[in-house]
Protein backbone atom coordinates (compact mmCIF):
# COMPACT_ATOMS: atom_id res chain seq x y z
CA UNK A 1 0.00 0.00 0.00
CA UNK A 2 2.99 2.32 1.37
CA UNK A 3 4.63 1.55 -2.61
CA UNK A 4 1.56 2.61 -3.98
CA UNK A 5 0.90 5.69 -2.31
CA UNK A 6 4.72 6.71 -3.40
CA UNK A 7 4.29 5.48 -6.76
CA UNK A 8 1.59 8.04 -7.32
CA UNK A 9 2.65 10.72 -5.28
CA UNK A 10 5.92 10.71 -7.59
CA UNK A 11 3.49 10.55 -10.91
CA UNK A 12 0.93 13.02 -9.05
CA UNK A 13 1.20 15.45 -12.11
CA UNK A 14 0.91 12.71 -14.72
CA UNK A 15 -1.99 11.53 -13.10
CA UNK A 16 -3.85 14.94 -12.60
CA UNK A 17 -2.98 16.18 -16.25
CA UNK A 18 -5.01 13.09 -17.46
CA UNK A 19 -8.09 13.40 -15.05
CA UNK A 20 -8.49 17.28 -15.99
CA UNK A 21 -7.79 16.54 -19.57
CA UNK A 22 -10.57 13.96 -19.49
CA UNK A 23 -12.74 15.55 -17.44
CA UNK A 24 -12.90 18.65 -19.47
CA UNK A 25 -13.53 16.68 -22.84
CA UNK A 26 -16.52 14.60 -20.60
CA UNK A 27 -18.17 17.48 -19.34
CA UNK A 28 -18.12 19.16 -22.34
CA UNK A 29 -19.92 16.39 -24.23
CA UNK A 30 -22.35 15.82 -21.54
CA UNK A 31 -23.25 19.75 -21.42
CA UNK A 32 -23.23 20.36 -25.18
CA UNK A 33 -25.77 16.99 -25.80
CA UNK A 34 -28.43 17.77 -22.95
CA UNK A 35 -31.26 18.45 -24.62
CA UNK A 36 -33.47 21.84 -23.64
CA UNK A 37 -36.93 21.81 -22.99
CA UNK A 38 -39.64 24.02 -23.79
CA UNK A 39 -40.55 25.62 -20.41
CA UNK A 40 -42.89 28.78 -18.78
CA UNK A 41 -41.81 32.14 -18.12
CA UNK A 42 -38.85 32.26 -15.69
CA UNK A 43 -40.18 33.85 -12.14
CA UNK A 44 -38.99 33.73 -8.81
CA UNK A 45 -41.15 36.11 -7.07
CA UNK A 46 -42.51 36.85 -3.04
CA UNK A 47 -45.35 35.60 -2.62
CA UNK A 48 -47.96 33.62 -0.65
CA UNK A 49 -47.66 29.91 0.79
CA UNK A 50 -50.00 27.20 -0.74
CA UNK A 51 -49.47 24.30 2.11
CA UNK A 52 -52.23 23.88 3.70
CA UNK A 53 -55.42 21.47 2.96
CA UNK A 54 -53.84 19.44 0.43
CA UNK A 55 -55.74 15.89 -0.39
CA UNK A 56 -53.18 13.33 -1.94
CA UNK A 57 -53.21 10.29 -3.53
CA UNK A 58 -50.80 8.15 -4.92
CA UNK A 59 -51.40 5.40 -6.43
CA UNK A 60 -55.19 5.29 -6.28
CA UNK A 61 -54.62 5.11 -2.46
CA UNK A 62 -55.58 7.90 -0.07
CA UNK A 63 -52.59 8.98 1.48
CA UNK A 64 -54.33 11.92 3.50
CA UNK A 65 -57.03 14.39 3.68
CA UNK A 66 -56.15 18.03 5.06
CA UNK A 67 -52.21 17.30 4.32
CA UNK A 68 -49.47 20.49 4.96
CA UNK A 69 -46.99 20.31 2.34
CA UNK A 70 -44.20 19.26 2.16
CA UNK A 71 -44.79 15.28 2.69
CA UNK A 72 -43.15 12.95 1.73
CA UNK A 73 -44.44 8.92 1.80
CA UNK A 74 -41.94 5.77 2.03
CA UNK A 75 -43.00 4.51 -1.26
CA UNK A 76 -40.25 4.24 -3.89
CA UNK A 77 -42.07 2.26 -6.66
CA UNK A 78 -45.07 5.04 -7.20
CA UNK A 79 -46.35 5.98 -10.55
CA UNK A 80 -48.27 9.19 -9.82
CA UNK A 81 -48.81 11.33 -7.05
CA UNK A 82 -52.49 13.32 -7.28
CA UNK A 83 -52.62 16.30 -4.71
CA UNK A 84 -56.26 18.18 -4.37
CA UNK A 85 -56.87 21.82 -3.13
CA UNK A 86 -59.27 24.69 -3.59
CA UNK A 87 -57.49 27.79 -5.75
CA UNK A 88 -57.16 30.58 -3.07
CA UNK A 89 -58.65 34.15 -3.80
CA UNK A 90 -55.64 36.08 -3.59
CA UNK A 91 -56.22 39.57 -4.98
CA UNK A 92 -53.46 39.61 -7.12
CA UNK A 93 -54.08 40.74 -10.88
CA UNK A 94 -52.61 37.91 -12.67
CA UNK A 95 -51.34 35.13 -10.04
CA UNK A 96 -48.53 32.19 -10.81
CA UNK A 97 -48.43 29.11 -9.22
CA UNK A 98 -44.37 27.67 -8.43
CA UNK A 99 -43.27 24.56 -6.92
CA UNK A 100 -40.19 21.95 -7.13
CA UNK A 101 -40.95 18.95 -9.19
CA UNK A 102 -38.78 16.28 -8.97
CA UNK A 103 -40.75 13.56 -11.14
CA UNK A 104 -40.27 13.29 -14.55
CA UNK A 105 -43.85 14.96 -15.24
CA UNK A 106 -46.77 17.87 -14.01
CA UNK A 107 -49.81 18.95 -15.02
CA UNK A 108 -51.99 21.11 -13.60
CA UNK A 109 -55.41 21.14 -14.17
CA UNK A 110 -58.45 23.24 -12.97
CA UNK A 111 -61.68 21.73 -12.76
CA UNK A 112 -60.76 18.80 -14.30
CA UNK A 113 -59.34 21.13 -17.33
CA UNK A 114 -55.35 20.76 -17.96
CA UNK A 115 -53.97 24.43 -17.85
CA UNK A 116 -50.01 23.23 -17.73
CA UNK A 117 -48.02 20.55 -18.59
CA UNK A 118 -44.08 20.41 -18.38
CA UNK A 119 -41.86 16.85 -19.04
CA UNK A 120 -38.26 17.19 -17.85
CA UNK A 121 -36.95 15.58 -21.02
CA UNK A 122 -38.62 14.27 -24.13
CA UNK A 123 -35.52 12.41 -25.56
CA UNK A 124 -36.35 8.49 -25.39
CA UNK A 125 -32.27 8.52 -24.96
CA UNK A 126 -32.69 10.37 -21.35
CA UNK A 127 -35.68 8.35 -19.87
CA UNK A 128 -33.66 7.35 -16.78
CA UNK A 129 -32.65 10.84 -15.99
CA UNK A 130 -33.71 11.92 -12.52
CA UNK A 131 -33.59 15.93 -12.49
CA UNK A 132 -35.60 18.83 -10.76
CA UNK A 133 -37.11 21.75 -11.89
CA UNK A 134 -38.87 25.12 -10.45
CA UNK A 135 -42.09 25.68 -12.27
CA UNK A 136 -44.72 28.50 -13.05
CA UNK A 137 -47.43 28.17 -13.53
CA UNK A 138 -49.77 31.11 -14.70
CA UNK A 139 -53.42 31.02 -12.67
CA UNK A 140 -56.12 33.05 -14.55
CA UNK A 141 -58.02 35.24 -12.57
CA UNK A 142 -61.71 33.63 -13.09
CA UNK A 143 -60.10 30.17 -11.89
CA UNK A 144 -59.76 31.44 -8.12
CA UNK A 145 -62.11 29.96 -5.83
CA UNK A 146 -62.24 26.57 -8.12
CA UNK A 147 -60.95 23.29 -7.72
CA UNK A 148 -56.79 22.43 -8.70
CA UNK A 149 -55.29 19.38 -8.92
CA UNK A 150 -51.84 18.82 -9.36
CA UNK A 151 -50.34 15.30 -11.07
CA UNK A 152 -47.00 14.11 -10.55
CA UNK A 153 -46.01 11.34 -12.88
CA UNK A 154 -43.19 9.52 -11.87
CA UNK A 155 -41.81 6.78 -14.77
CA UNK A 156 -38.27 5.70 -13.01
CA UNK A 157 -38.24 3.94 -9.79
CA UNK A 158 -35.99 4.76 -6.47
CA UNK A 159 -37.06 7.77 -4.56
CA UNK A 160 -39.50 8.39 -2.47
CA UNK A 161 -42.92 10.21 -3.27
CA UNK A 162 -42.93 13.70 -2.46
CA UNK A 163 -44.43 16.80 -3.12
CA UNK A 164 -42.34 20.20 -1.87
CA UNK A 165 -44.27 23.40 -0.82
CA UNK A 166 -46.45 25.54 -3.55
CA UNK A 167 -46.38 29.00 -3.31
CA UNK A 168 -48.58 31.67 -5.59
CA UNK A 169 -46.72 35.01 -6.88
CA UNK A 170 -47.86 38.22 -8.05
CA UNK A 171 -47.15 38.95 -10.94
CA UNK A 172 -47.76 42.69 -12.38
CA UNK A 173 -49.33 42.99 -16.07
CA UNK A 174 -46.02 43.56 -17.55
CA UNK A 175 -44.92 40.26 -16.68
CA UNK A 176 -41.78 41.76 -14.29
CA UNK A 177 -41.42 40.09 -11.17
CA UNK A 178 -40.52 41.17 -7.48
CA UNK A 179 -37.17 38.92 -6.20
CA UNK A 180 -37.53 37.89 -2.91
CA UNK A 181 -34.87 39.45 -0.61
CA UNK A 182 -33.51 36.14 0.83
CA UNK A 183 -33.47 35.15 -3.32
CA UNK A 184 -32.30 38.14 -4.80
CA UNK A 185 -29.14 38.13 -1.82
CA UNK A 186 -28.05 34.42 -3.18
CA UNK A 187 -27.89 35.30 -6.74
CA UNK A 188 -26.18 38.43 -6.62
CA UNK A 189 -23.79 36.56 -3.90
CA UNK A 190 -23.11 33.53 -6.13
CA UNK A 191 -23.29 35.55 -9.61
CA UNK A 192 -20.67 37.69 -8.04
CA UNK A 193 -18.20 35.07 -7.02
CA UNK A 194 -18.77 33.45 -10.37
CA UNK A 195 -17.72 36.34 -12.43
CA UNK A 196 -14.49 37.01 -9.91
CA UNK A 197 -14.23 33.49 -10.49
CA UNK A 198 -14.12 33.10 -13.94
CA UNK A 199 -11.26 36.59 -14.03
CA UNK A 200 -9.53 34.74 -11.47
CA UNK A 201 -8.96 31.28 -13.81
CA UNK A 202 -8.47 33.29 -16.75
CA UNK A 203 -5.34 35.31 -15.00
CA UNK A 204 -4.18 32.11 -13.73
CA UNK A 205 -4.30 30.16 -16.78
CA UNK A 206 -1.98 33.76 -18.56
CA UNK A 207 0.11 34.08 -15.46
CA UNK A 208 0.74 30.33 -14.10
CA UNK A 209 3.05 28.39 -15.79
CA UNK A 210 2.59 25.01 -14.26
CA UNK A 211 -1.73 25.39 -14.57
CA UNK A 212 -2.63 22.43 -13.53
CA UNK A 213 -0.12 22.08 -10.64
CA UNK A 214 -0.96 25.85 -8.65
CA UNK A 215 -2.89 25.54 -5.55
CA UNK A 216 -4.82 28.61 -6.35
CA UNK A 217 -6.13 27.04 -9.19
CA UNK A 218 -7.62 24.25 -7.94
CA UNK A 219 -8.88 26.85 -5.05
CA UNK A 220 -10.43 29.03 -7.73
CA UNK A 221 -12.21 25.80 -9.23
CA UNK A 222 -13.24 24.95 -5.74
CA UNK A 223 -15.65 28.29 -5.34
CA UNK A 224 -16.44 28.30 -8.81
CA UNK A 225 -18.28 24.58 -8.48
CA UNK A 226 -19.78 25.32 -5.41
CA UNK A 227 -20.65 28.87 -6.75
CA UNK A 228 -22.56 27.12 -9.90
CA UNK A 229 -23.80 24.49 -7.92
CA UNK A 230 -25.61 26.64 -5.19
CA UNK A 231 -27.25 28.22 -8.62
CA UNK A 232 -28.26 25.29 -10.12
CA UNK A 233 -29.24 23.95 -6.74
CA UNK A 234 -31.62 26.64 -6.12
CA UNK A 235 -33.07 26.80 -9.76
CA UNK A 236 -31.80 30.20 -10.07
CA UNK A 237 -29.90 28.88 -12.98
CA UNK A 238 -33.24 29.06 -14.86
CA UNK A 239 -32.71 33.13 -15.01
CA UNK A 240 -30.67 32.06 -17.47
CA UNK A 241 -31.65 29.35 -19.00
CA UNK A 242 -34.63 27.22 -19.76
CA UNK A 243 -32.56 23.55 -20.41
CA UNK A 244 -33.43 21.69 -17.24
CA UNK A 245 -31.53 19.02 -17.77
CA UNK A 246 -28.33 21.11 -18.75
CA UNK A 247 -29.12 22.80 -15.17
CA UNK A 248 -29.31 19.30 -13.65
CA UNK A 249 -25.86 18.01 -15.39
CA UNK A 250 -24.12 21.48 -13.99
CA UNK A 251 -25.39 20.96 -10.59
CA UNK A 252 -24.44 16.96 -10.35
CA UNK A 253 -20.85 17.71 -11.96
CA UNK A 254 -19.79 20.45 -9.64
CA UNK A 255 -21.19 18.74 -6.41
CA UNK A 256 -19.37 15.96 -7.15
CA UNK A 257 -16.37 17.98 -8.13
CA UNK A 258 -16.43 20.73 -5.61
CA UNK A 259 -15.07 18.52 -2.18
CA UNK A 260 -12.03 17.15 -5.05
CA UNK A 261 -11.23 20.42 -4.99
CA UNK A 262 -10.84 21.45 -1.85
CA UNK A 263 -8.41 18.37 -1.12
CA UNK A 264 -6.36 19.45 -4.04
CA UNK A 265 -6.18 22.68 -2.51
CA UNK A 266 -4.92 21.70 0.58
CA UNK A 267 -2.58 18.84 -0.70
CA UNK A 268 -0.58 21.14 -3.11
CA UNK A 269 -0.55 24.41 -1.02
CA UNK A 270 -0.06 23.00 2.46
CA UNK A 271 1.23 19.67 1.78
CA UNK A 272 0.05 18.42 5.42
CA UNK A 273 -0.84 14.61 5.97
CA UNK A 274 0.28 13.88 2.12
CA UNK A 275 -0.48 10.42 1.92
CA UNK A 276 -3.88 10.21 3.95
CA UNK A 277 -4.87 13.34 1.38
CA UNK A 278 -3.25 11.70 -1.08
CA UNK A 279 -5.67 8.75 -0.61
CA UNK A 280 -9.08 10.85 0.04
CA UNK A 281 -7.96 12.71 -3.31
CA UNK A 282 -7.69 9.29 -5.67
CA UNK A 283 -10.84 8.12 -4.36
CA UNK A 284 -12.91 10.93 -4.91
CA UNK A 285 -11.65 11.78 -8.18
CA UNK A 286 -12.26 7.79 -8.99
CA UNK A 287 -15.57 8.63 -8.32
CA UNK A 288 -15.71 11.67 -10.95
CA UNK A 289 -14.68 10.15 -13.49
CA UNK A 290 -16.71 7.33 -12.85
CA UNK A 291 -19.53 9.18 -12.83
CA UNK A 292 -18.76 11.09 -16.10
CA UNK A 293 -18.28 7.35 -18.13
CA UNK A 294 -21.45 6.19 -16.51
CA UNK A 295 -23.18 9.72 -17.75
CA UNK A 296 -21.38 9.46 -21.24
CA UNK A 297 -22.29 5.60 -21.83
CA UNK A 298 -25.92 5.84 -20.59
CA UNK A 299 -25.16 3.12 -17.85
CA UNK A 300 -26.92 5.24 -15.03
CA UNK A 301 -27.69 9.37 -14.17
CA UNK A 302 -25.97 11.61 -11.74
CA UNK A 303 -28.94 11.74 -9.31
CA UNK A 304 -28.58 7.03 -9.05
CA UNK A 305 -25.42 7.42 -7.42
CA UNK A 306 -25.45 10.30 -5.17
CA UNK A 307 -26.59 7.93 -2.29
CA UNK A 308 -22.97 6.78 -3.16
CA UNK A 309 -21.34 10.14 -3.23
CA UNK A 310 -23.33 10.94 0.18
CA UNK A 311 -21.80 7.63 1.66
CA UNK A 312 -18.23 8.63 0.61
CA UNK A 313 -18.15 11.98 1.79
CA UNK A 314 -19.96 10.07 4.99
CA UNK A 315 -16.37 8.79 5.49
CA UNK A 316 -14.46 11.16 4.49
CA UNK A 317 -15.00 12.44 8.15
CA UNK A 318 -12.01 10.63 9.76
CA UNK A 319 -9.52 12.01 7.55
CA UNK A 320 -11.22 15.56 8.24
CA UNK A 321 -10.89 15.08 11.83
CA UNK A 322 -7.26 13.24 11.10
CA UNK A 323 -5.91 16.45 9.52
CA UNK A 324 -7.74 18.63 11.67
CA UNK A 325 -5.37 17.03 14.94
CA UNK A 326 -2.64 17.78 12.65
CA UNK A 327 -3.47 21.35 11.37
CA UNK A 328 -3.87 22.33 15.58
CA UNK A 329 -0.57 21.07 15.98
CA UNK A 330 0.91 23.50 12.93
CA UNK A 331 2.41 27.15 13.22
CA UNK A 332 0.58 27.92 9.82
CA UNK A 333 -2.18 30.18 10.02
CA UNK A 334 -3.78 30.46 7.06
CA UNK A 335 -4.13 26.47 7.04
CA UNK A 336 -6.08 26.97 10.46
CA UNK A 337 -7.82 29.93 9.41
CA UNK A 338 -8.93 27.38 6.29
CA UNK A 339 -9.71 24.70 8.21
CA UNK A 340 -12.13 26.90 9.99
CA UNK A 341 -14.13 27.59 6.97
CA UNK A 342 -13.51 23.76 5.51
CA UNK A 343 -14.89 22.74 9.24
CA UNK A 344 -18.03 24.94 8.85
CA UNK A 345 -18.85 24.13 5.70
CA UNK A 346 -18.20 20.10 6.37
CA UNK A 347 -20.76 20.38 9.65
CA UNK A 348 -23.58 22.19 7.74
CA UNK A 349 -23.14 20.32 4.54
CA UNK A 350 -23.52 17.15 6.90
CA UNK A 351 -26.77 18.21 8.68
CA UNK A 352 -28.13 19.19 4.80
CA UNK A 353 -27.27 15.65 3.54
CA UNK A 354 -29.04 14.29 6.58
CA UNK A 355 -32.30 16.55 6.56
CA UNK A 356 -32.38 15.54 2.73
CA UNK A 357 -33.85 12.32 2.95
CA UNK A 358 -36.48 13.82 5.36
CA UNK A 359 -39.28 16.05 3.94
CA UNK A 360 -37.69 19.45 4.00
CA UNK A 361 -37.80 21.80 1.40
CA UNK A 362 -34.90 21.99 -1.20
CA UNK A 363 -35.31 26.37 -0.31
CA UNK A 364 -34.86 25.63 3.59
CA UNK A 365 -31.84 23.79 2.88
CA UNK A 366 -30.31 26.20 0.14
CA UNK A 367 -31.00 29.14 2.61
CA UNK A 368 -29.13 26.76 5.46
CA UNK A 369 -26.34 25.85 3.13
CA UNK A 370 -25.88 29.35 2.19
CA UNK A 371 -24.58 30.13 6.17
CA UNK A 372 -21.96 27.54 5.67
CA UNK A 373 -21.38 28.63 2.08
CA UNK A 374 -20.48 32.31 3.18
CA UNK A 375 -18.24 31.02 6.71
CA UNK A 376 -15.98 29.08 3.97
CA UNK A 377 -15.64 31.56 1.93
CA UNK A 378 -15.21 34.14 4.02
CA UNK A 379 -12.34 31.90 5.46
CA UNK A 380 -10.99 31.42 2.10
CA UNK A 381 -10.50 34.78 1.24
CA UNK A 382 -8.66 35.33 4.84
CA UNK A 383 -7.10 32.11 4.30
CA UNK A 384 -5.99 33.21 0.52
CA UNK A 385 -4.42 36.57 2.20
CA UNK A 386 -2.51 34.89 4.82
CA UNK A 387 -1.36 32.43 2.82
CA UNK A 388 0.27 34.94 -0.10
CA UNK A 389 1.46 37.22 2.97
CA UNK A 390 3.38 33.75 4.35
CA UNK A 391 4.89 33.28 0.77
CA UNK A 392 6.05 36.47 0.56
CA UNK A 393 7.94 36.25 3.93
CA UNK A 394 9.17 32.49 2.95
CA UNK A 395 10.27 34.26 -0.74
CA UNK A 396 11.70 37.12 1.24
CA UNK A 397 13.50 35.00 3.51
CA UNK A 398 14.58 32.56 0.94
CA UNK A 399 16.49 35.08 -1.30
CA UNK A 400 17.51 36.61 1.59
CA UNK A 401 19.68 33.06 3.04
CA UNK A 402 20.38 32.48 -0.54
CA UNK A 403 22.28 36.04 -1.31
CA UNK A 404 23.63 35.39 2.25
CA UNK A 405 25.10 31.88 0.99
CA UNK A 406 26.02 33.35 -1.89
CA UNK A 407 27.96 36.03 -0.24
CA UNK A 408 31.52 36.21 1.24
CA UNK A 409 31.33 38.50 4.29
CA UNK A 410 34.35 40.25 4.27
CA UNK A 411 34.39 41.86 0.88
CA UNK A 412 30.51 41.56 0.50
CA UNK A 413 31.23 40.07 -3.40
CA UNK A 414 29.96 36.98 -4.89
CA UNK A 415 31.46 34.03 -2.89
CA UNK A 416 33.04 30.52 -4.49
CA UNK A 417 29.66 28.59 -4.20
CA UNK A 418 28.31 31.41 -6.29
CA UNK A 419 31.25 30.78 -8.41
CA UNK A 420 30.57 27.39 -9.05
CA UNK A 421 26.78 27.68 -9.90
CA UNK A 422 27.68 29.94 -12.34
CA UNK A 423 30.13 27.97 -13.86
CA UNK A 424 27.44 24.79 -13.83
CA UNK A 425 24.68 26.75 -15.21
CA UNK A 426 27.07 27.67 -18.32
CA UNK A 427 28.25 24.32 -18.98
CA UNK A 428 24.13 22.97 -19.02
CA UNK A 429 24.02 25.48 -22.50
CA UNK A 430 20.71 27.11 -21.29
CA UNK A 431 22.20 30.10 -20.86
CA UNK A 432 21.37 32.84 -23.71
CA UNK A 433 25.45 33.83 -23.56
CA UNK A 434 28.00 32.43 -26.72
CA UNK A 435 30.75 32.93 -24.61
CA UNK A 436 32.30 33.12 -21.41
CA UNK A 437 35.61 34.73 -20.23
CA UNK A 438 37.33 33.91 -16.87
CA UNK A 439 40.35 36.20 -15.07
CA UNK A 440 41.57 34.10 -12.23
CA UNK A 441 43.42 37.16 -9.63
CA UNK A 442 45.73 36.90 -7.28
CA UNK A 443 46.95 39.20 -4.53
CA UNK A 444 51.27 39.24 -5.08
CA UNK A 445 52.71 39.13 -1.34
CA UNK A 446 49.72 38.65 0.47
CA UNK A 447 51.66 36.82 2.92
CA UNK A 448 54.00 38.94 3.49
CA UNK A 449 51.23 41.86 3.86
CA UNK A 450 49.92 39.60 6.74
CA UNK A 451 52.89 38.71 8.35
CA UNK A 452 54.56 42.25 8.13
CA UNK A 453 51.32 44.43 8.77
CA UNK A 454 48.58 41.68 10.60
CA UNK A 455 45.35 40.43 9.57
CA UNK A 456 43.58 43.17 9.71
CA UNK A 457 45.77 45.28 7.23
CA UNK A 458 45.22 42.29 5.41
CA UNK A 459 41.33 42.23 5.34
CA UNK A 460 41.53 45.76 4.94
CA UNK A 461 43.19 45.18 1.25
CA UNK A 462 41.49 42.00 0.37
CA UNK A 463 38.24 45.08 0.56
CA UNK A 464 40.06 47.37 -1.05
CA UNK A 465 40.41 44.75 -4.27
CA UNK A 466 36.73 44.11 -4.23
CA UNK A 467 35.73 47.54 -4.31
CA UNK A 468 38.44 48.36 -7.14
CA UNK A 469 37.17 45.39 -8.71
CA UNK A 470 33.56 46.29 -8.17
CA UNK A 471 34.58 49.70 -10.01
CA UNK A 472 35.40 48.11 -13.28
CA UNK A 473 33.36 45.33 -13.80
CA UNK A 474 30.51 45.75 -12.25
CA UNK A 475 28.86 47.19 -15.66
CA UNK A 476 29.67 43.79 -17.93
CA UNK A 477 31.18 41.35 -15.36
CA UNK A 478 30.37 39.33 -12.07
CA UNK A 479 33.50 39.31 -9.31
CA UNK A 480 33.84 36.52 -6.67
CA UNK A 481 35.91 36.01 -4.02
CA UNK A 482 36.97 32.05 -4.88
CA UNK A 483 39.72 31.55 -1.81
CA UNK A 484 41.59 33.55 0.66
CA UNK A 485 43.18 36.12 -1.13
CA UNK A 486 41.98 34.78 -4.92
CA UNK A 487 39.36 36.71 -7.15
CA UNK A 488 37.74 35.97 -10.39
CA UNK A 489 35.79 37.64 -12.84
CA UNK A 490 33.46 35.87 -15.04
CA UNK A 491 32.55 38.36 -18.18
CA UNK A 492 30.00 37.11 -20.98
CA UNK A 493 30.05 37.66 -24.47
CA UNK A 494 33.19 40.13 -23.77
CA UNK A 495 36.72 40.95 -25.74
CA UNK A 496 39.08 38.91 -23.39
CA UNK A 497 40.78 42.32 -24.27
CA UNK A 498 38.64 44.73 -23.00
CA UNK A 499 38.91 42.25 -19.63
CA UNK A 500 42.76 42.57 -19.61
CA UNK A 501 42.66 46.31 -20.11
CA UNK A 502 40.32 47.11 -17.46
CA UNK A 503 42.61 44.71 -14.78
CA UNK A 504 45.59 46.73 -15.73
CA UNK A 505 43.28 49.46 -14.67
CA UNK A 506 43.11 47.65 -11.62
CA UNK A 507 46.28 47.33 -11.10
CA UNK A 508 46.58 51.09 -11.11
CA UNK A 509 44.51 52.36 -9.05
CA UNK A 510 45.62 49.17 -6.63
CA UNK A 511 49.27 50.51 -7.14
CA UNK A 512 48.49 53.78 -5.06
CA UNK A 513 48.34 51.64 -1.85
CA UNK A 514 47.28 51.87 0.85
CA UNK A 515 49.90 54.40 3.16
CA UNK A 516 53.13 52.95 2.78
CA UNK A 517 52.13 49.65 1.35
CA UNK A 518 51.89 49.01 -2.30
CA UNK A 519 49.39 46.72 -3.51
CA UNK A 520 49.44 44.96 -6.89
CA UNK A 521 47.75 41.62 -8.07
CA UNK A 522 48.63 38.74 -10.91
CA UNK A 523 45.61 37.40 -13.07
CA UNK A 524 45.14 35.05 -16.13
CA UNK A 525 42.92 35.37 -18.66
CA UNK A 526 40.92 32.26 -21.01
CA UNK A 527 38.04 32.40 -23.30
CA UNK A 528 35.55 29.59 -23.59
CA UNK A 529 32.34 28.89 -26.18
CA UNK A 530 29.10 27.43 -24.23
CA UNK A 531 29.04 25.20 -27.54
CA UNK A 532 31.96 22.94 -26.67
CA UNK A 533 31.85 21.98 -22.51
CA UNK A 534 35.41 20.67 -22.19
CA UNK A 535 36.54 24.25 -23.52
CA UNK A 536 35.11 25.21 -20.38
CA UNK A 537 37.72 23.19 -17.67
CA UNK A 538 40.35 23.35 -20.30
CA UNK A 539 40.03 27.84 -19.85
CA UNK A 540 39.43 27.07 -16.36
CA UNK A 541 42.91 25.75 -16.23
CA UNK A 542 44.34 27.93 -18.79
CA UNK A 543 43.45 30.69 -16.69
CA UNK A 544 44.66 29.52 -13.71
CA UNK A 545 48.14 28.38 -15.25
CA UNK A 546 48.60 32.17 -17.13
CA UNK A 547 47.89 33.80 -13.48
CA UNK A 548 50.42 31.49 -11.78
CA UNK A 549 52.72 32.69 -14.82
CA UNK A 550 52.19 36.19 -14.47
CA UNK A 551 52.85 35.65 -10.96
CA UNK A 552 56.47 34.18 -11.19
CA UNK A 553 57.11 36.70 -13.64
CA UNK A 554 56.59 39.62 -10.35
CA UNK A 555 58.65 37.40 -8.46
CA UNK A 556 61.64 37.03 -10.92
CA UNK A 557 61.31 40.70 -11.67
CA UNK A 558 61.68 41.85 -7.32
CA UNK A 559 64.10 39.35 -6.92
CA UNK A 560 66.00 41.21 -9.57
CA UNK A 561 65.05 44.58 -8.04
CA UNK A 562 66.49 43.02 -4.72
CA UNK A 563 69.86 41.83 -5.79
CA UNK A 564 70.60 45.01 -7.94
Amino acid sequence: MKKNLLYLENHFKSLITFTMFFSIIAVSIILLTSSPNSTPVKNEPLGLNFTNGWTVIVDDNLMGIGLKLPIKSSNTDYHTIDAYNIFPHTGYKCSVLSTMVYQREFQVFIEDKLIYEWTFNDDASQKDTIGSRLVFVTIPKECEGKPIHLRFTRTVTGDDASILPVEIYNVMSNYTVQIGKNNSIMIVITASLLVAIIALLFSLFIYQKDFFYSPYTYLVLHILTLSLWSLCNGKYMQFFTDNALLIHNIEYICFYSTVLFMWLYIYLNWKICPKIILSQIIILALFFVLSLIFKLFGICDFFAILKIYHTMLFFTLPVLIYTLIAVCKCKIESLKIFYIGFIGLAFIGGIEIFRFYFAITEMERLKSFLIGMIIMISCILLSFALSIREQLRSKIESEMYKKLANTDRLTTISNRLAFDTALQRFGQRTTQYKTITLAFIDVNDFKNINDTFGHSMGDTVLQKIAVELNNQFSEFATCYRIGGDEFCVLATDCDENIVAEHLNILNYNLSKGIGELNISVSFGLSTCDKNDINSLYDSFNLADTRMYEQKLKYKEQKSNKVNV
